[in-house]
């Protein structure tokens, strides 16, 4: 009797541990599983992601530079969150000096040094349309005005660069 009640408890111990252990290996599949789907999610959308700088235009005063561009929205994603993307210059000033500067997302009024902010959404800047469906979100097809402010007057003896990242990991470079 008492090897019965022993084998019946090293039984339900078996039991209760390869119970135990599969619970583990399910749970930890559901984990991986979900990661690779957020994976394939942003690739996804980074795939989907393009813009193209149509033109950029870069005026400077004695102590700063205003530049303004035009972005496309040529993919088929609509792009929005403009406050996590990311605008790095690349500049030379009046003395030669290269300056390498993050500007920072604003929706104020005034743009500050190294700051840039969204002038308008068109859906054809060129005639001055703007925006109609979704308001404040570049969507594929619509074109954004953005306008920048640097520092340093930009030197127009020299190549400048403007980088520009989206939230989804695209990023363009382009040349003034």
């Amino acid at each position: 009797m008492t090897n019965a009640i022993t084998a019946l408890f090293a039984v339900a111990l078996l039991l209760w541990g390869v119970g135990t252990f599969t619970q583990t290996i399910v749970s930890e599949t559901d984990h991986s599983v979900a990661a690779w789907q957020r994976l394939e999610q942003s690739a996804l959308a980074r795939s989907n992601t393009a813009i193209k700088v149509d033109w950029v235009s870069a005026t400077s005063s004695s102590s700063t530079s205003n530049v303004t561009l035009l972005i496309d929205n040529t993919g088929t994603q609509s792009l929005s969150h403009f406050a996590s993307w990311d605008f790095i210059f690349r500049y030379f000033d009046q003395s030669n000096q290269l300056h390498l500067v993050y500007a920072s997302y604003t929706n104020s009024g005034t743009l500050s040094n190294s700051e840039w902010t969204v002038q308008g959404i068109y859906q054809n800047e060129a005639t001055g349309v703007r925006e109609v469906i979704q308001p404040g979100i570049l969507d594929p097809g619509e074109q954004m005005l953005v306008n920048a402010q640097l520092s340093n007057p930009v030197s127009s003896n020299t190549v400048s660069a403007i980088a520009i990242a989206t939230t989804s990991g695209m990023t363009t470079i382009t040349s003034f």
